[in-house]
């Protein structure tokens, strides 16, 4: 239950920052800042659905886990962007 929480948080941080900056070294660090933070609790760290496919495929992460964590990255997308459009 944990890695799918930080894989909400850290895609909800990450998008946000995409929307608020638009400046590839802030995008870049925050990634960095998310993956750090969040790799004693989640291996996976994919913080992107295509990431998320691609370990699937490769069969570096559970398939189960599959639909969880797309439906976990848009709700954190989708919630990004409400917070990005209330700003």
């Amino acid at each position: 239950m944990n890695k799918f929480i930080i894989e909400f948080l850290g895609t909800l941080v990450f998008i946000f920052v995409v929307l608020s900056t638009n400046n590839p070294l802030a995008i870049g660090g925050t990634l960095a800042f998310v993956i750090a933070v969040s790799q004693k609790i989640s291996y996976h760290n994919n913080f992107n659905p295509a990431s998320t496919f691609a370990k699937t495929i490769a069969k570096k992460q559970p398939i189960e886990d599959f639909f969880f964590y797309i439906i976990i990255q848009m709700t954190a997308v989708l919630t990004a962007l409400k917070l990005y459009s209330i700003k």
